[in-house]
C-alpha cells in the first residue's frame, strides 16, 4: 500500500514543480514573515501557503540551471526550515504539527 502512495506522490510532483521561481520565494517570505503591510497572517492562511509549496518542498531537488536560482532556492528552503522548527514547537493542532514535521524531514533530505 505504501508503494502505491509513493507512486501517486511521485506522479503528483509534475515537471512544473521542478523549477524554483521568484513566486515560490515570495510565498516562502509570506509564510516566514507574514505580509509587511497587513502584519502577521493568520495560521490558516499560512497553512494554505504551505500546501501550495508542498510539491516544491517534497521534490528531492530542482532542475534550475542558473547557480543564482539554485542558491535562492537553497536559501529559501533554509528560511522555511528554520521557521518550521519554531512552528512545530508553538502550534497546538496536531495536524499542523504533523505537516510541519513532514516538511522539516523533506527539507533535510534535499540535495
Amino acid at each position: 500500500m505504501e508503494s502505491v502512495v509513493g507512486i501517486l506522490r511521485s506522479l503528483s510532483l509534475a515537471p512544473n514543480y521542478a523549477y524554483w521561481t521568484p513566486q515560490c520565494s515570495k510565498m516562502v517570505l509570506q509564510v516566514v514573515t507574514g505580509n509587511p503591510i497587513l502584519g502577521v497572517i493568520p495560521l490558516n492562511q499560512r497553512m494554505d501557503l504551505l500546501s501550495k509549496l508542498e510539491p516544491f518542498i517534497l521534490r528531492p531537488s530542482f532542475d534550475n540551471k542558473k547557480s543564482s536560482e539554485i542558491l535562492r532556492a537553497k536559501v529559501d528552503m533554509l528560511l522555511l526550515w528554520e521557521y518550521l522548527l519554531e512552528f512545530v514547537g508553538v502550534v497546538k493542532a496536531s495536524t499542523h504539527r504533523r505537516v510541519g514535521y513532514t516538511f522539516i524531514i523533506a527539507i533535510m533530505q534535499r540535495d
